[in-house]
């Protein structure tokens, strides 16, 4: 685990480099017992490398040459970088938004007719999408500068706990949402 601390994350064959020759043999059942404990993490592969890490992997790592691919064959097809990055944004924004239309109506069937979602359970339910406390405030927010959902302020937020607040979306006005509904159209 020091080798990992001090280098970051490596693959077996690293690891084996970097020790004796007499503990070489144990990196391989050591490894599993330490990723079974959740102490060390398998990564994805990168090419033939398989890496281990004492935490879990970084997206953003296995992301990025994925899409800046994905970005070079639109380009090369004439798209220009900004029209591809805008669409890219737009493309995450629909698939957040039907999300969270979809975890609306799983935590309540009857929000297809404007019932109420309490917000904190529809937070736990697009966590995958949204993982982070703002961008999903952000998300419900502008869905209902849009019109496509009304929210409900909680009426008595002095009341409200410091672990509360953090689960509702704040307002402008110094008080909290605390559910969601679809407008009808």
């Amino acid at each position: 685990m020091q080798l990992l601390e001090r280098h970051g994350p490596l693959t077996k064959a690293a690891l084996k480099k970097k020790l004796p020759r007499a503990a070489q043999s144990l990196v391989d059942r050591t490894l599993d017992e330490l990723c079974q404990a959740g102490r060390v993490w398998k990564h994805p592969r990168r090419g033939r490398r398989e890496p281990y890490g004492l935490a879990p992997p970084e997206l953003q790592e296995y992301l990025r040459p994925a899409v800046e691919n994905l970005v070079g064959a639109f380009q090369k097809q004439g798209f220009a970088p900004g029209s591809i990055w805008a669409a890219l944004r737009a493309f995450l924004w629909e698939a957040g938004k039907q999300a969270i239309r979809d975890a609306m109506l799983h935590l309540n069937p009857h929000a297809v007719r404007g019932a109420l979602v309490y917000l904190p359970d529809l937070r736990k339910a697009v966590r995958s999408y949204f993982s982070d406390t703002l961008s999903f405030n952000q998300a419900v927010l502008r869905l209902a500068e849009q019109g496509k959902v009304q929210l409900q302020s909680h009426d008595r937020p002095a009341q409200l706990t410091p672990e509360e607040r953090k689960r509702m979306v704040p307002n402008r006005w110094g008080s909290y949402f605390m559910a969601i509904g679809l407008r009808l159209e």
